[in-house]
């Protein structure tokens, strides 16, 4: 049976923790071996990473890179034996995250927004994004017609997955 781990970073945060089970109990039920790293408990398995949106700003950046090396070390273990889905909000964290992707070359992004919809089309993080999607994926699942337009514009030669 093969492995599939959903990566994400927001979880609980904001509520994607019902995107993340619903998504998990699909592919659980197409035969895949489904685990949830996020930040809140699953029905089967404890958090994997901490919760890094804290008031305190000096807090949040150390649990982010704590949450990177956790996820670095876990793709240096596995990334042979399963696949790895990363779910991106199109914020500037994601672009740190999406630095993974050098080891493990077949991450999928389950992309909700190209870049958060409060950086224009035109500014330095749009391009920054661009740029990963570009040079970085293979495999883009979208969810809008803006997000595939977008990304059919800048990469060519993307695998896109509706969902």
């Amino acid at each position: 049976m093969k492995k599939i781990f959903l990566i994400d970073v927001i979880g609980s945060h904001c509520g994607m923790h019902y995107y993340d089970d619903a998504f998990s109990q699909i592919l659980t039920n197409a035969g895949f071996e489904v685990h949830v790293l996020s930040n809140y408990n699953t029905s089967k398995e404890k958090a994997y990473l901490p919760l890094i949106f804290r008031k305190n700003k000096f807090l949040s950046l150390f649990l982010m890179f704590y949450a990177y090396i956790k996820l670095f070390f876990h793709m240096l273990k596995n990334n042979k034996h399963c696949t790895y889905i990363y779910l991106c909000y199109g914020e500037l964290y994601d672009l740190f995250f999406m630095t993974l992707s050098v080891i493990n070359k077949d991450i999928i992004y389950d992309v909700h927004e190209v870049h958060a919809l409060k950086y224009a089309d035109d500014s330095k993080i749009a391009s920054f994004f661009e740029h990963y999607y570009k040079k970085l994926a293979k495999t883009i699942i979208y969810h809008s017609e803006r997000t595939k337009h977008i990304i059919e514009q800048t990469s060519k030669g993307i695998t896109l997955l509706f969902v």
